[in-house]
């Protein structure tokens, strides 16, 4: 837990952070803590992205999602839209 601290170290006191890095103090720590972060949280942003609950997945269709059966059947019309109104106003 602490190796995801180092960003909230960096956001609250970058001057004296990257001070240290110039200084070479504390180098392997703060290499190994940017590593651990980096991958947590490009792993929770994969897992949120890649979440079977997005719309149009075929893997996991949702009934709520207008486009869970993606593409439509060629009788079907689309979502949104209706076959006897326009959403243009009528001009003459």
């Amino acid at each position: 837990m602490r190796d995801l601290a180092i960003i909230e170290t960096i956001l609250r006191n970058r001057y004296h952070f990257f001070n240290e890095i110039r200084e070479g103090i504390g180098l392997p720590e703060k290499m190994r803590a940017m590593l651990v972060s980096s991958v947590a949280f490009l792993a929770l942003y994969g897992a949120v992205m890649g979440s079977p609950t997005a719309c149009g997945r075929p893997s996991a269709p949702l009934p709520s999602c207008p486009f869970s059966s993606w593409p439509p059947s060629s009788s079907a019309p689309l979502p949104c839209t209706s076959s006897t109104s326009s959403s243009a106003p009528n001009r003459a």
